[in-house]
């Protein structure tokens, strides 16, 4: 297991959940362990993780 930091940017999506989104897209890097939104410009959101990869 190894854990890293991440910056990922997504698109945010008005009508969905902020939370499920993020979460969506960190689960593709691998286990979102922390996270934060560092910032939003427009319809995008800057985010700073740490996950757990196997």
């Amino acid at each position: 297991m190894c854990i890293h930091y991440i910056e990922a940017e997504i698109e945010l999506d008005t009508e969905g959940n902020l939370y499920e989104q993020v979460s969506q897209t960190l689960e593709t890097y691998g286990e979102p362990l922390r996270w934060a939104i560092v910032a939003i410009e427009a319809q995008q959101a800057r985010i700073e993780a740490v996950v757990l990869t196997p």
